[in-house]
């Protein structure tokens, strides 16, 4: 049968078919076999033995590659620390536990990601990452709270998380805080001056120093959760 007047007929080349039956996922798993050095858009449609043009799909360059591999790291870690460190039980702080088994694994999984970032590309096309948000959220609202402050102390617990993560991947990759030696040289002067002596004892106990950030993440977590008991209880 011809094409009606006035229309092309539709053409679908073989590289927009392959494109469409190559997932994101099978991307980012032949990816994550490279080293991060020989990591090249190239390099990864050889070892799928398709054309380079078929990941445009999916992914257009090597950046958005190395994003996408970085999230699937991030989820990976997030969801096996998540749930090896949930419990299936029901009582009046399963919201603390699940709370703060989400804090941990957010900050695990951008610490193993390497991503310094406030966001990143998802990279699953699987819908059961959302799966630890639903019991979270769901564990929130059956310990009392609004379906609006059970997403409200989600954001907070991943806020909070993520910023301990990004300081760490920060430290990781730089060594230490970039600001680090600006900061001390002025907090050197501000000590010899004599005027700060409350701020000079928290420089003294090296508060959220690298050998503390541990006690520092579990301290905001235990005053996060204080004060949403607070919020409930009032």
């Amino acid at each position: 049968m011809s094409a009606a007047k006035g229309k092309e007929p539709s053409r679908v080349s073989k590289a927009d078919g392959v494109s469409r039956r190559l997932s994101k996922a099978r991307i980012v798993q032949v990816a994550r076999s490279f080293d991060p050095k020989d990591l090249t858009m190239q390099a990864v449609a050889d070892e799928l033995g398709v054309d380079r043009k078929a990941l445009n799909y999916h992914v257009t360059d090597k950046k958005g590659l190395e994003s996408l591999v970085a999230a699937n790291v991030f989820e990976s870690n997030f969801l096996k620390y998540f749930s090896e460190n949930i419990e299936a039980r029901t009582d009046a702080d399963e919201w603390v536990r699940h709370l703060v088994a989400w804090s941990y694994a957010a900050k695990e999984g951008l610490v193993a990601s390497g991503m310094l970032t406030n966001y990143y590309v998802l990279g699953s096309d699987n819908p059961d990452i959302f799966k630890p948000s639903e019991l979270v959220l769901a564990s929130l609202i059956r310990g009392g709270f609004t379906a609006v402050a059970a997403s409200r102390a989600l954001v907070m617990a991943t806020r909070l998380a993520m910023g301990v993560g990004r300081d760490i991947v920060l430290e990781n990759v730089f060594g230490e805080h970039p600001q680090g030696p600006e900061v001390r040289k002025l907090l050197d002067r501000a000590i010899e001056s004599g005027e700060y002596p409350a701020l000079t004892t928290m420089i003294q106990s090296r508060v959220n120093g690298a050998d503390d950030v541990e006690r520092q993440f579990v301290f905001e977590l235990e005053t996060m959760v204080a004060g949403l008991r607070g919020q409930l209880n009032s």
